[in-house]
């Protein structure tokens, strides 16, 4: 099977790679030149754990052809896939045009009987739009266009664990009105061992969205709980567990904390609320998830503020700016706004993150950017984990309390043992954590005896 991939960022690297492992010879065209010559040298634009190392065995098996002209990488192909970015507009409507784009260049090189696969998050409509965008172009050229079909595949990577996410999925969606489309992508994912869905384009369009938004409501949904446990004396991480105990809820995507971001859950849940205005339908539901969680960054300042009297002329070190740990992508990164925050707020900011100092520097100035975690928290004022980065709890949280001025730690992930931190003579400020502990204080055992 030949096989094209279009854009070579975090979808289309990542799907190209393994779908040459495989076996397949996969050829990966990118309009960004400095990008694809990286990738000739081995050198990946993204961290993402395990990428580099599957670069270098496909670039050593011959299993890799990289360009930047749609002329040497679409003609013979079965399948191309489009794996390029959908940004969103100011109003949160879904930007197709470097769609577009790769649409218009693509087209007059297709194979008459090629299918195109569209991989990324893309509205309601958008691969019919697409089949008549490339039939309208072959037709004025006096191409056939007859046999060309344009399927959907949404991609559910998660950051941080997208290899193996892609290499061993929980389920593939294709979506299709042509046959041959439906068997040609069948017959390339055959062997995966898990459901393979055959639905409409519309439907496999939806299924993303939908999967995306539901997702980020359960975040802003336990978050909303942990305002409220912080209220009330209780304690959001039991509250999970037991939420996440039933079987219907699950317990992923219950950790109180700084709230969502990334390339994903923003951006689609925006979209998804602008296509159902669209239709003339609510999106109130949506709307109060973006609100929940744009709001938690200035939570997070608030008790900042509080523990300091002001964080004004404070030094403040913030451990993490990427969106989550495990990536250096810092896009919509709620970590990445309290930095900003606080440098608008005129606090001194001394940050580090395992990955995304370098990505981080470029947008956010006056930080001082740390080269070791220890060296962010000397002298400071307070601590912000704000990225749980596993290697944050295992700091020698004594020695850096120790070259403190101020013992503040505000956890924003809940990922410390508060009473340890609080046992070492810090004020411990967690999210949706009691007072008690967030203190220092024992915790007293609930009031009465059992219920019989």
């Amino acid at each position: 099977m030949r096989i094209t991939v279009v854009g070579a960022g975090y979808v289309g690297l990542v799907t190209g790679l393994t779908l040459a492992e495989t076996g397949r010879h996969v050829t990966l065209l990118d309009v960004d030149k400095g990008r694809i010559e990286r990738l000739q040298r081995g050198e990946p634009p993204i961290y993402e754990p395990g990428l580099k190392e599957l670069l270098a065995a496909q670039l050593a098996a011959g299993r890799l052809t990289f360009t930047t002209r749609y002329d040497e990488a679409v003609p013979g192909r079965d399948l191309v896939f489009l794996c390029v970015g959908t940004p969103s507009t100011p109003l949160g409507a879904t930007d197709l045009g470097q769609r577009a784009a790769a649409l218009e260049a693509m087209a007059l090189h297709l194979d008459p009987e090629a299918v195109v696969v569209i991989k990324s998050t893309v509205p309601v409509g958008t691969n019919r739009w697409a089949k008549d965008m490339i039939t309208c172009k072959r037709n004025r050229a006096g191409l056939p266009s007859d046999r060309l079909a344009v399927a959907s595949n949404p991609e559910f990577l998660r950051e941080g664990s997208a290899v193996e996410d892609s290499r061993h999925p929980d389920r593939i969606v294709i979506g299709a009105t042509d046959v041959r489309a439906f068997l040609l992508l069948e017959r390339l994912f055959a062997g995966s061992g898990v459901p393979i869905l055959r639905v409409l384009p519309e439907e496999a369009e939806l299924i993303k969205y939908a999967a995306n938004a539901f997702l980020a409501q359960k975040i802003s949904f336990i978050n909303l709980m942990a305002d409220l446990c912080e209220a009330s004396g209780a304690d959001i991480r039991r509250v999970a567990e037991g939420m996440g105990l039933d079987p219907r809820i699950g317990p992923r995507f219950l950790a109180a904390g700084l709230g969502f971001g990334g390339s994903c859950f923003p951006k689609d849940v925006r979209s998804l609320a602008h296509q159902l205005k669209a239709k003339g339908l609510s999106a109130a539901l949506l709307e109060e998830t973006l609100r929940i969680n744009r709001n938690r960054v200035s939570l997070a300042l608030r008790k900042l503020n509080t523990a300091l009297g002001g964080v004004a002329g404070r030094r403040i070190a913030v451990l993490g700016v990427a969106f989550k740990p495990h990536t250096d992508d810092v896009r919509e990164s709620q970590s990445l706004k309290l930095v900003e925050a606080l440098v608008a707020a005129s606090a001194h900011v001394a940050a580090y993150d395992p990955e995304a100092t370098a990505t981080a520097a470029r947008l956010v100035p006056g930080v001082q950017w740390a080269p070791q975690a220890e060296q962010a928290t000397q002298g400071a004022d307070a601590v912000v984990l704000a990225t749980d980065w596993p290697q944050f709890s295992e700091l020698p949280w004594e020695r850096v309390l120790a070259g403190m001025r101020t013992k503040v730690v505000l956890d924003c992930r809940n990922q410390l043992e508060g009473a340890k931190i609080a046992s070492l003579g810090a004020r411990y400020l967690g999210m949706g954590v009691p007072q008690a502990e967030a203190f220092g204080q024992e915790r007293k055992p609930p009031p009465g005896g059992p219920t019989l």
